[in-house]
């Protein structure tokens, strides 16, 4: 098995091996990924509840930039891996 020292990646006559693992790699860490992007996005919604008891005064335009820029990117980022 020739390996690159560099890249790691298989050379020569193992690259079917390297076309398959980097298939399987993508097939099950996928699903890790969103779930993992869409629990970080849960958890950051709700710390919008910490706005409101450290920051009252400022609660509003935090709340704005969480929920109408941030979460909306992250839910739209999520969307696209299934594409």
């Amino acid at each position: 098995m020739n390996i690159h020292p560099v890249t790691l990646r298989f050379s020569g006559r193992d690259e079917e091996l390297e076309e398959g693992f980097l298939r399987h790699f993508y097939d099950h860490s996928l699903p890790v990924y969103r779930w993992g992007f869409l629990l970080g996005a849960v958890l950051y919604a709700a710390f919008g509840l910490l706005d409101a008891i450290a920051m009252p005064d400022v609660m509003v335009q935090l709340w704005k930039i969480r929920f109408i820029l941030v979460i909306p990117v992250m839910i739209t980022g999520i969307l696209f891996s299934f594409y």
